[in-house]
């Protein structure tokens, strides 16, 4: 059985791979956005990119950091469309 989960994983991993890569600039592009609302530091925690016709939404979960060093949790959600563009950007407090 040890062999199936293997063998599932080396068929899978490429194909995650490449819908990762798909939407690398699309990421990157939002993930400016949210360094940029970043007054210290930001760390990025998870991301995930979906499709939608012409425009991709890219969501995720992001610490920002106070002016006293603490973590404060947030949620954010861009629209990027082919053009790399971002006409919706929104960052929400809290997970």
């Amino acid at each position: 059985m040890k062999w199936k989960r293997t063998f599932g994983t080396l068929i899978l991993l490429p194909l995650l791979a490449s819908c990762g890569a798909q939407h690398e600039e699309k990421i990157n592009a939002c993930h400016q956005r949210v360094h940029q609302r970043a007054k210290n530091t930001a760390e990025i925690v998870t991301t995930e990119a979906k499709e939608d016709k012409w425009k991709v939404v890219v969501r995720g979960k992001v610490k920002y950091q106070n002016g006293f060093g603490a973590w404060v949790n947030h949620k954010y959600a861009c629209t990027v469309f082919s053009d790399n563009s971002v006409p919706f950007f929104e960052v929400t407090e809290g997970w």
